[in-house]
């Protein structure tokens, strides 16, 4: 990221100084070190087209209106959580464009390139976001999600609501996300229910990793060039990848309650249809098996140190999974696909369980 002026160096180099540890399999970590003291995420990865692909079956079947009303709220509530990883201090005055600056170029940064140009006027709190080939609604024409996202962290930043519009001709070619006190509330995040969860740090943050088996972590992915960066997007075997803080698979899920089954069926096909191209060169089951494995704990889901096909069922067992309020259902699902495209079988998740101390995920499908 270009750092312009002394304020912008300020923000980047004394108040969030970024570190991001990716050499633990199955953990990734986002450290922020700065003077208001540590703040870490625990991040993942995760595929653009398995996002894109439920939006895309979210607007078919709820229709542009509901379905845009949906997205809003879960990129704002993604982007309202997100300022309980930095500091609660009020930001004064003279720092707010550099902190916008900070937040949106960050964003940029990673494949969310709606934020490619920044126009921020702190006198009228009013923002403007510009950029093309934005990740998931280049694929789907909608850009509802990020509004959300823009509205969620501009709110957070500026101490007040601040609702957000998008207004994109052409999401391949012409993002424009628009902010500011004009656009009439839509939706306030309840911040109970999507702060992290208290002991977030303890259980997502092991102070010793012990594996029973060596697996890669996404530092390997990155030394041998299976993870490419270019044009701030990151790739994998041609596929892009969106990076986020670990809540927000669970965020995804907790608005889809009033339409799981929509949620469930969309998630397990798109990931399916992905697998079915991931793997298509790795050869017997056993190593298509492996290949997931490493994969996973790449992307940091935990370390997937245990899997057995007994029968008419699959278990699958996590070791240091992320951990959030809202469980791990997203994660199920998208495995849950990935096996079905595998065995070549329609499985469905037959429980999904949590243990701690150490923390370990086990899903067992039939």
């Amino acid at each position: 990221m270009v750092i312009k002026n002394a304020k912008d160096f300020f923000i980047n180099k004394i108040i969030f100084p970024n570190v991001l540890i990716t050499d633990r399999p199955g953990v990734i970590i986002s450290k922020t070190l700065g003077i208001f003291g540590n703040r870490k995420r625990r991040m993942i990865y995760d595929f653009e087209d398995i996002f894109a692909s439920l939006q895309r079956e979210t607007l078919a079947e709820l229709g542009n209106g509901r379905a845009s009303d949906l997205f809003y709220k879960i990129g704002k509530d993604v982007g309202t959580q997100y300022s309980f990883f930095f500091s609660k201090q009020k930001i004064p005055t003279l720092f707010l464009q550099s902190f916008i600056n900070y937040t949106f170029s960050r964003l940029a940064s990673v494949g969310m390139s709606f934020a490619k140009f920044i126009s921020f006027d702190p006198k009228n709190i009013s923002l403007v976001l510009e950029g093309e080939e934005n990740i998931i609604c280049r694929q789907t024409g909608n850009a509802s999600m990020f509004a959300g996202l823009v509205s969620g962290v501009l709110s957070s930043l500026c101490g007040e609501n601040i609702e957000a519009e998008a207004k994109c001709i052409d999401c391949s070619k012409k993002c424009r996300i628009e902010a500011n006190r004009d656009i009439s509330v839509k939706y306030l995040p309840s911040l109970k229910e999507i702060a992290p969860l208290k002991n977030y740090d303890s259980l997502n943050f092991p102070s010793k990793i012990n594996l029973p088996s060596k697996l890669p972590a996404l530092n390997d992915f990155y030394n041998f060039k299976k993870i490419i960066h270019k044009d701030t997007k990151f790739y994998f075997k041609g596929r892009v990848l969106f990076f986020s803080e670990a809540n927000m698979p669970g965020i995804v899920a907790k608005n889809y309650e009033d339409n799981k089954k929509l949620f469930e069926n969309a998630t397990i096909k798109s990931a399916e249809s992905l697998a079915l191209d991931l793997f298509r060169e790795t050869g017997k089951t056993k190593n298509k098996l492996n290949y997931l494995q490493g994969l996973l704990s790449a992307f940091g889901w935990g370390v997937p140190y245990y899997y057995k096909r007994e029968s008419n069922q699959v278990i699958f067992k996590f070791l240091y999974s992320p951990i959030n309020r809202y469980g791990s259902l997203y994660q199920a699902l998208e495995l849950n696909g990935f096996l079905n495209a595998i065995f070549n079988k329609k499985f469905r998740i037959k429980s999904l369980e949590t243990k701690y101390n150490p923390v370990v995920t086990e899903i067992t499908y039939s």
